[in-house]
């Protein structure tokens, strides 16, 4: 027999799922035994993986109404929701681990206060944060309508004026956060958002990085094909290894390809921590080779090698952006006519012809050469006349 849900469980299962994952949720739950798990521990299993997520309709007492899910990740789920107070449209983040122990929620709360000060173009708004109910945070972001970078880059590389636009723009935008004490820490297309205008504008500043961080994992989460060297090694990062991972995220933007790739995850931070990337005009020659300089300063392996400041990657990405793309300069073959002639090999075959054809005044075949070569260029090869003595 089918074992089904009790009336309280299918209450508590209603209050933690949205009404389109109920169904979904109940006939996992009641579907027997699998995997030698019987089916109450899998109700028991669902339900407080239930608890760990904000119940879908409304959040802070109905304030927030979700919408529709944009995405959901490791630690996090993204909706599209509405604040019914104001009107307008919001990008509702919750967190999937809770944070509401010892001092972790107030540290969160003290980032996100100097996150939400942030004031820039290309930095995704922070409106408000709070905790939920059942122990989830939560963040109420500027919604951005359009797609992820990644989306755009899988499409192939990026004009080379817009890139360097993007690129600028982005490395503003982390000078705006540096100078305010916060480190992104995790810097890459996934959280780099293209709107509909196409500007560009980075999210998740210091708050993704302390969620990691509270996770209680020390292992590397997600693609590593975009940290610095320190942050492989565990160091402590700084305005630096953010301008590292721009560099990737510049590169690839340009090239289609990341510097840095491999077919796991060591051999993506071996070649991160020892290997040197191709110069993207190799790749391409329509980039311009001024764009290699400014790679290798933002990829080098020692941080004190590379660019100081957000804004002095921007000062010298911005007149890339506005530079007229130089034409690439194709060899053009040349006429038969202006190729050289070489007298040496035709010079025996003048003379049998000036023999044959002209047996009376019979010229010789250097004064025949001669007067083929003062046809085609007349005042370079008319001879010198002899002073008189």
């Amino acid at each position: 027999m089918t074992p089904q849900l009790s009336n309280s469980a299918s209450r508590s299962a209603h209050t933690y799922f949205c009404p389109t994952s109920f169904p979904i949720v109940r006939k996992s739950a009641c579907s027997g035994t699998a995997g030698g798990f019987p089916a109450a521990a899998r109700i028991g299993t669902l339900l407080s993986w239930g608890r760990s997520l904000t119940p879908l309709p409304n959040m802070q007492n109905g304030r927030y109404e979700v919408l529709e899910t944009i995405g959901s990740g490791a630690t996090s789920r993204v909706d599209k929701a509405r604040d019914t107070v104001i009107g307008r449209t919001v990008a509702l983040k919750t967190f999937l681990r809770s944070m509401n122990q010892g001092t972790a929620y107030e540290y969160f709360l003290r980032e996100a206060q100097i996150v939400g000060q942030l004031n820039h173009p290309s930095i995704v708004g922070l409106y408000d944060v709070g905790l939920e109910e059942h122990g989830a945070t939560y963040l109420v972001m500027e919604y951005v309508a359009g797609n992820t970078l990644e989306t755009r880059l899988a499409q192939g590389a990026i004009p080379f004026q817009k890139a360097c636009a993007w690129g600028a723009d982005l490395a503003s935008a982390l000078a705006r956060a540096h100078s305010a004490g916060i480190i992104h820490g995790d810097v890459k297309p996934a959280n780099i958002l293209v709107t509909e205008e196409g500007k560009v504008k980075l999210g998740d500043f210091g708050i993704a990085r302390y969620s990691t961080q509270v996770s209680g994992s020390g292992t590397l989460k997600g693609t590593p094909a975009y940290l610095s060297p320190e942050q492989i090694h565990g160091l402590e990062q700084n305005a630096r290894s953010d301008l590292f991972s721009l560099g990737v995220v510049l590169y690839e933007m340009v090239t289609g390809k990341r510097p840095f790739d491999g077919t796991s995850i060591g051999a993506v931070c071996a070649q991160i921590l020892h290997a040197v990337p191709e110069p993207p005009s190799r790749q391409d020659p329509g980039i311009s080779p001024a764009l290699d300089k400014i790679m290798a300063l933002c990829l080098a392996k020692d941080p004190a090698n590379r660019y100081a400041s957000g804004e002095d990657l921007a000062r010298e990405l911005y007149p890339l952006a506005r530079r007229t793309a130089q034409p690439v300069r194709r060899p053009v073959p040349r006429s038969w006519l202006s190729r050289p002639i070489p007298w040496s090999g035709l010079r025996p075959l003048l003379r049998s012809s000036s023999a044959r054809w002209f047996p009376r005044s019979a010229p010789s075949a250097d004064g025949l050469a001669f007067r083929l070569l003062r046809r085609q260029s007349p005042s370079r090869l008319r001879p010198r006349r002899r002073k008189a003595s």
